[in-house]
């Protein structure tokens, strides 16, 4: 039975995934005008400091045959974050009633301590 957020809990944002960065207008308008699909040219200022058409072309040219591509783009956690958990516990966290936001964001705060915990004991 549930009794509210209590004091030594966290409450949990319902926040959307992180959003893709606003990338530079001119550069991408470059990078399209020579046949570059917007994904590609995407990643490719991504890569290279969203500034530069020149140095992203010269990314798109050495990237061209990888194989993720034509891939969207899969945002990663913050520096020092957790990595992404595995979709089925998340799916077994979200069939428990908590959103996907939640579960996630649970699974990645349970990665990380044990994380420290086990670098703690290592030193």
């Amino acid at each position: 039975m549930g009794r509210g957020l209590q004091p030594w809990e966290i409450e949990f944002s319902n926040e959307a995934a992180p959003a893709l960065p606003e990338f530079n207008a001119t550069a991408m308008a470059q990078l399209e005008g020579m046949g570059f699909p917007t994904v590609r040219c995407q990643k490719a200022l991504l890569a290279t400091g969203n500034n530069d058409p020149e140095a992203a072309m010269e990314w798109l040219f050495a990237h061209m045959d990888d194989s993720d591509i034509d891939s969207p783009i899969q945002l990663s956690p913050a520096p020092g974050g957790a990595p992404e958990p595995d979709s089925t516990q998340v799916a077994l966290l979200a069939d428990m009633g908590f959103t996907v936001p939640q579960a996630r964001k649970a699974l990645q705060e349970t990665v990380s301590i044990f994380s420290v915990i086990h670098h703690a004991v290592d030193s």
